[in-house]
């Protein structure tokens, strides 16, 4: 069982999991920036991209909190979502730490992605949390549709009119009718009393 550190034994806060053709494990292991490979019956890890020293940078050869990954059926080469530099990194098939990727889909494309997926033909699909979408890439490196946006545009909303005194309508509330219980109780007042103190009662002895 793994346990959280930087060690080759160990893993921090791994955000996916594939297994290999030969039966290796493969792990995304997102706060230490890599990605890293289990062979059967192993608990020692090699990695395959990214900073073998958990180091994160924004280089080709650097991941930054990488939470998915795949292989591309056609070829074997490596698919990682960088969730942290906002792009999607090709890795060659036999890649080790220090390979540099090329880039798939940049921040223009996607903002956090997070899992991704190839279909046999080559087509990529990327979950972005921050724009709440699958985003489609082609086998050419064409997206589907355009990046959307982040958030749904506000309505235009018409401006307030200018109002002047006259067009100020006071409304004044109508007397009702007093049912029986709504009879007012009326105090006898004696002009010869004078309120002399006043204050709250714990301002009184």
């Amino acid at each position: 069982p793994n346990t959280w550190g930087r060690q080759a034994h160990q893993l921090a806060f791994p955000s996916c999991a594939i297994l290999d053709a030969d039966g290796s494990l493969l792990v995304a292991d997102t706060n230490n920036h890599r990605i890293q490979r289990f062979e059967p019956n192993s608990q020692e890890a090699t990695t395959l991209a990214g900073s073998s020293s958990c180091k994160k940078g924004d280089a080709l050869h650097e991941l930054d909190m990488p939470t998915g990954i795949c292989r591309d059926p056609r070829d074997g080469t490596l698919l990682v979502t960088d969730r942290g530099n906002a792009r999607v990194l090709r890795f060659p098939a036999k890649s080790k730490a220090g390979c540099e990727g090329t880039v798939v889909a940049g921040p223009d494309l996607v903002s956090r992605p997070w899992g991704i997926c190839a279909a046999p033909d080559g087509a990529i699909f990327v979950s972005d949390d921050r724009d709440a979408v699958v985003l489609k890439i082609e086998a050419d490196g064409v997206p589907v549709a355009p990046r959307p946006l982040a958030s749904e545009p506000s309505l235009p909303v018409d401006p307030a009119p200018d109002l002047d005194a006259s067009d100020v309508v006071v409304v004044e509330e109508e007397a009702l009718p007093k049912t029986a219980e709504e009879e007012p109780v009326i105090q006898d007042a004696d002009p010869e009393i004078e309120l002399v103190i006043s204050g709250s009662p714990d301002e009184l002895d």
